[in-house]
């Protein structure tokens, strides 16, 4: 199985920014929070994996071309595709998993089983790359990182502690899934 994480680069602000200070970060959450997670663990051994790749996409907020040119490239009949976003539900959890489409929440539970009580699976997330993977036939999961204030604000917020969560999720889901066959952890 082919394991793929999509992660969008936000184009709704003109001019975007982030400020980190004392473990929070403000500015375009949308979706650096996200990038900032990444940029934690894509120096992991398991990305030397061949079937596992990490793809920024564009346009997700308008078009989605990004995610379209990934889903062209792919086969749903082979390949998970792990979505990174941010999410403005579940504010108490480290991070949520949304918009879950061909997985059995039970694998996802196992995979994450040493994350206790600190994430939620959320069964219908917002709009996102992920609804487009699922209409194209993909098994599909979301890691989102919650951010206050709006998804789509300049001075929203994230923690620094809910990106690393995140992260360190994505890490034992791609551990968890890497070596399964995609039918067996289809829905």
């Amino acid at each position: 199985m082919k394991i793929v994480i999509s992660c969008h680069v936000d184009t709704v602000f003109s001019q975007p920014y982030g400020i980190l200070r004392n473990g929070i970060f403000e500015g375009a959450n949308d979706n650096f929070a996200s990038i900032l997670a990444l940029g934690r663990i894509i120096d992991d051994p398991i990305f030397m994996d061949p079937l596992i790749e990490l793809q920024l996409t564009e346009d997700e907020e308008m078009y989605m071309d990004g995610a379209r040119t990934i889903a062209e490239r792919n086969n749903p009949k082979d390949t998970l595709i792990i979505v990174m976003d941010v999410t403005d539900v579940g504010a108490r959890y480290s991070f949520t998993i949304e918009n879950v489409k061909e997985i059995r929440k039970a694998e996802i539970k196992k995979a994450l089983k040493s994350f206790g009580k600190r994430y939620k699976i959320v069964d219908e997330g917002t709009e996102s790359e992920a609804w487009l993977y699922a209409k194209q036939g993909f098994s599909v999961l979301e890691v989102d990182i919650p951010v206050k204030g709006g998804l789509h604000s300049l001075s929203s917020t994230s923690t620094v502690e809910n990106q690393k969560a995140a992260a360190e999720a994505v890490l034992a889901l791609l551990v968890y899934f890497k070596d399964k066959d995609i039918s067996a952890i289809r829905s």
